[in-house]
């Protein structure tokens, strides 16, 4: 009925969200790993994306949402990833 239809159409929604989400960050890691250059990366962006990321997977925990989990659970992971290249390479 319509109320399967509109869960599913919002399903559909989540994941292409999470999908985007994770393809976000996605290019800035790969540039980064391979020139080693993050003098034009932000602590604090990336700090709060972080900060936030981890916020949203509380949440999606509590909530039972994949989409969620997973979208910032791959956010947490870039982030991390680009404040620790920051930290090593400056």
């Amino acid at each position: 009925g319509y109320a399967t239809l509109m869960h599913n159409v919002f399903n559909v929604i989540g994941y292409t969200a999470a999908s985007i989400n994770v393809v976000i960050l996605l290019p800035q890691v790969i540039k980064t790993i391979k020139t080693r250059k993050t003098r034009d990366l932000s602590k604090i962006t990336f700090s709060l994306m972080d900060i936030a990321a981890t916020l949203w997977v509380i949440y999606g925990i509590s909530t039972k949402s994949i989409p969620l989990i997973m979208a910032n659970g791959c956010t947490i992971l870039f982030a991390s990833t680009l404040l620790i290249m920051k930290h090593r390479h400056g």
